[in-house]
C-alpha cells in the first residue's frame, strides 16, 4: 500500500512541478514584455531629444503613433500572460492540495505500518515472556 502511495506522491510532485514550469514561462514572457516596454520608452525619449535639436519635426507624429500602437500591443500581451498565470495559479493550488492529500495518506499508512510492526514485536516479546514464565512454572 505504501508503495502505491509513494508512487502517487511522486506523480503529484511531477504534476505540480510541470505546472510551476509553465507559470515560469509566463513570468519570463512578462519580463521580456517589460524589457521591450522599457526599450520603447527609451526610444521615445531619444527620438524626442533628437527632434528637439532639429527643426523638421514632421516625422515624429508617425513615430509617436507607431510607438503608441506598440505600447498597446505590449500591454495586451502582458495582460494575456498575466491571465494565463492566474489560470495556472488555480491549477497549481489544486495540484498542491492533491499532493498534500497524497502525502498525508502516505504518512498515515507509514505510521500505521510502524504501529503494526511495533505491536507484532511486542506480541512476540509477550509470547516469549509467557512461554518462559510457563516453563519456569513447570520446572518448580
Amino acid at each position: 500500500m505504501t508503495k502505491a502511495l509513494e508512487t502517487l506522491v511522486r506523480l503529484r510532485e511531477m504534476e505540480l512541478d510541470a505546472l510551476r514550469r509553465e507559470v515560469a514561462v509566463f513570468y519570463r514572457e512578462i519580463e521580456e514584455i517589460e524589457a521591450q516596454e522599457q526599450r520603447l520608452s527609451e526610444q521615445i525619449v531619444e527620438e524626442q531629444v533628437y527632434l528637439s535639436r532639429i527643426e523638421g519635426i514632421t516625422t515624429y507624429g508617425q513615430f509617436a503613433q507607431s510607438a503608441r500602437e506598440w505600447q498597446g500591443e505590449l500591454a495586451q500581451a502582458k495582460a494575456a500572460a498575466e491571465s494565463k498565470i492566474l489560470a495556472k495559479s488555480g491549477q497549481i493550488a489544486q495540484a498542491y492540495e492533491a499532493l498534500k492529500t497524497a502525502q498525508i495518506a502516505l504518512d498515515k499508512a507509514e505510521s500505521e505500518a510502524r504501529s503494526a510492526l511495533m505491536k507484532a514485536e511486542q506480541d512476540a516479546l509477550d509470547e516469549a515472556a509467557i512461554s518462559q514464565h510457563w516453563r519456569r512454572q513447570q520446572g518448580s
